[in-house]
């Protein structure tokens, strides 16, 4: 192999373990409560209250989604959620609750 096929390599490996890491300190930031560092520009879409943080390769997701409904009151999922955009990891900690009106 080439010296400048290595060096191709090794900087496109860098730049993704960074990526890689940004995308676990945002997922941590969101399940302890706090704004992203790196995706700052939130979108919302429309499905209860959840807030998408997409940036470079990744998207995390404070989830407050409403998944129907049960007999007790209306279940939420909610919780951070991590989605890189290969799909071979991601995170997801995302719970389902019930609400109730009484």
């Amino acid at each position: 192999m080439g010296t400048r096929k290595r060096k191709v390599l090794l900087i496109v490996g860098a730049v993704l373990v960074v990526l890689f890491v940004m995308g676990q300190v945002d997922f941590q930031r969101i399940a302890g409560g706090k704004d992203p560092v790196f995706a700052r520009w939130p979108r919302y879409p429309d499905d209860g209250g959840s807030a998408e943080f997409p940036f470079l390769g990744y998207t995390v997701t404070a989830m407050h989604q409403i998944a129907g409904a049960a007999p007790e009151g209306i279940r939420y999922r909610v919780g951070a959620k991590l989605d890189y955009w290969i799909p071979l990891v991601g995170r997801d900690q995302t719970t389902l609750i019930v609400r109730t009106n009484r």
